[in-house]
């Protein structure tokens, strides 16, 4: 009985501290559901705004690319209303004449004056058709008065894009430039693939396809076994203001491949007629000039000016020091030609003058392989060696048709004016247009495909040759 009497009391108070953990565990467990709920709260919280930054960034986003897209070429921007002359491009000194007043004064809020109803609809808009985002506000500023004096066609955007029933905004800010264009030289008409202005040799697997080669001297074409292309390319021809040297593979006779090779045509009859069309000696043809100072002038405005050194370097700017000094494919060589703009590059003599009658200012340039392509206008006050430029990729061609195709290894797209000489090896092709002052050389692989609408001068169907893919460029870009 004692025991059970002292036994009483501490089960008592056992069952008190036990009542009392309880309690306290069962605090902690609320504590703890209310700390994690507000926790997955804040989380959700954070997520959503994260979500709503991201929103409002890809809104902001639209204005640089808006930019870019009404400055394609002068049809698009005539679309647009009521202001479509600020991307309408003039000549000369009012190239962009509204852009150009809107910049001196100061700046132009597109979204105010000219397209306001961005604010209410919105540019991107869900499947449920209730806003995402929008893009707030898009201005286009110059970069300072000075600045804008000493290149008018640099200038800034600033895009707001905003989240739907939010007031969490992004902003970006993008430099653009006017894309590198030829001014003054719509008249240059490339009528051929190759003209070279000295003599012309073709060897190995080198031909010329959907448009003509010409020469002003001795045009050498290779064996007969490397033309039977020509039954399946009706644009190929060859000709030259002397006179075309055939090798022995070729028989001259009635019947034959060629007869009275003093003839202007030696394939028409009584020859076989195989090659009736295809070479012609005697011409009188008209050549197009690529001045040395306009060109000049052009690449130094729009910051594309290179040098030259005996030793055939290259050197940005003009400016002979190791800082400066650039590879040719490195510096202008593009992976993907199909997506790039055209590029524009001035390369210098050797002591910056005109080329010398003799060709003594004239440095050679090669081109190492780097898997790279070039794309543009390049006017290369130099000869020019392009016969170790790896296996440049391919390109998108178009035939005199219309009909395109992938054209392989290709390591230049546009045009080549080569102040010197230029010989073309291996894989280095070229989709365009290669003008050579000194004589040319081809062989092995080197196949010239000739872009048809260079017909026109250097502007094509949708713009200056340089500017295809858009007037502007964006050059630097920064977000908040």
């Amino acid at each position: 009985m004692l025991n059970r009497r002292n036994l009483l009391p501490q089960i008592r108070d056992s069952r008190g501290s036990t009542l009392a953990v309880t309690l306290f565990l069962i605090m902690l467990a609320a504590l703890s559901a209310i700390m994690m709920s507000r926790t997955v709260l804040d989380q959700a919280r954070l997520n959503k705004r994260r979500r709503d930054l991201a929103r409002a960034y890809y809104a902001a986003q639209c204005g640089p690319q808006l930019i870019k897209y009404w400055g394609l070429d002068d049809d698009t921007a005539a679309q647009y209303t009521p202001n479509p002359a600020m991307f309408l491009k003039g000549t000369g000194a009012t190239t962009f004449p509204t852009l150009r007043a809107s910049l001196n004064a100061g700046g132009f809020n597109i979204t105010a004056d000219t397209f306001a109803s961005m604010q209410t609809t919105g540019l991107l808009r869900s499947d449920h058709n209730f806003d995402v985002s929008q893009l707030y506000t898009l201005q286009v500023r110059p970069l300072s008065a000075a600045d804008t004096a000493a290149s008018p066609m640099r200038f800034r955007v600033i895009a707001t894009g905003q989240c739907a029933n939010t007031t969490i905004r992004r902003h970006v800010v993008a430099t653009f430039q006017e894309n590198p264009s030829i001014s003054g030289t719509a008249s240059i008409v490339l009528d051929a693939a190759l003209l070279s202005h000295g003599s012309a040799g073709m060897t190995g697997n080198a031909r010329i396809h959907w448009g003509e080669a010409w020469s002003k001297q001795t045009f050498s074409v290779d064996n007969k076994s490397q033309y039977g292309y020509l039954s399946s390319d009706p644009w190929a021809k060859y000709r030259t203001e002397g006179t075309i040297s055939f090798p022995s593979t070729w028989k001259l006779g009635v019947g034959k491949d060629l007869d009275d090779l003093t003839r202007v045509q030696p394939g028409l009859a009584p020859a076989s007629g195989t090659y009736a069309n295809v070479f012609y000696q005697h011409q009188t043809l008209t050549w197009p000039v690529f001045d040395y100072q306009t060109f000049k002038n052009q690449a130094i405005k729009l910051g594309r000016y290179y040098g030259t050194d005996a030793s055939g370097n290259i050197y940005k700017g003009g400016i002979k020091d190791a800082a400066h000094m650039v590879n040719l494919l490195t510096e202008f060589g593009v992976a993907n030609r199909d997506a790039a703009p055209y590029n524009l590059a001035f390369i210098d003599t050797v002591n910056g003058q005109p080329p010398a009658a003799d060709g003594s200012n004239l440095a050679t340039i090669s081109a190492a392989g780097t898997g790279l392509g070039l794309k543009g206008v390049f006017w290369i006050g130099a000869n020019l060696d392009a016969n170790g430029c790896g296996s440049p990729p391919s390109v998108t061609g178009k035939d005199p048709d219309g009909a395109t195709s992938a054209l392989d290894k290709i390591f230049a797209e546009g045009v080549l004016y080569v102040a010197g000489t230029a010989s073309l090896g291996g894989n280095a092709g070229v989709y365009g247009s290669i003008v050579v002052e000194r004589g040319y050389t081809g062989g092995g692989t080197p196949d010239i495909w000739y872009n048809y609408e260079l017909k026109n001068g250097l502007n094509y169907s949708t713009g200056p040759v340089s500017v295809v893919g858009g007037n502007f460029t964006m050059t630097m870009q920064s977000n908040y």
